[in-house]
């Protein structure tokens, strides 16, 4: 009876040890996430994205003179790309929207639209790289925020979750 009292006991330790550390690890990454959404409230403006970066990073004049010359090489490169692939994007929907939509023409549109997100990543990894080579310890962490935020922020197809099953999109 009393070896079965002290095991009772260690079981109960040991469940209640795991119990406080699955409860400490979920207020540890709930406070994580709550952080990040604080700073997602950040919107980065296209327009304004030199203030808005000499604001959010705290920025010397020297480094909104690099900046702005990263931020003109960027947009040099990166503004067509968009805009290509905006049209790429409405002819496949175009496409698609035939009574016989041509399945090779909408392969080549997504093989297409592929290569240019792929060129248009790689723009955007040289811009962060160029910033992050004139940031300071603080201001890289910054940065890497405010990239992180874009980055998850950027959901181009958001399919229906929950009870949406069976239910019809045009409803």
């Amino acid at each position: 009876m009393r070896n079965r009292n002290r095991i009772y006991i260690w079981i109960i330790a040991i469940l209640l040890a795991t119990n406080l550390a699955t409860i400490g690890s979920m207020l540890y990454h709930t406070n994580a996430e709550e952080e990040m959404k604080g700073t997602s409230e950040m919107q980065m403006p296209g327009e304004q994205r030199a203030r808005f970066f000499r604001q959010q990073l705290d920025l010397t004049a020297e480094q909104v003179n690099q900046f702005r010359s990263f931020n003109r090489q960027f947009n040099r490169t990166a503004k067509p790309i968009v805009l290509d692939l905006e049209q790429l994007r409405f002819e496949m929907l175009k496409e698609m929207g035939k009574e016989k939509p041509d399945t090779i023409q909408l392969a080549e549109i997504a093989n297409q639209i592929g290569e240019l997100h792929t060129t248009l990543k790689g723009t955007t990894i040289d811009f962060y790289l160029n910033m992050k080579s004139v940031c300071n310890k603080d201001q890289k962490a910054k940065l890497y925020k405010i990239f992180y935020l874009m980055l998850d922020q950027e959901k181009n197809v958001q399919l229906p979750r929950g009870n949406h099953r069976g239910k019809r999109l045009d409803q």
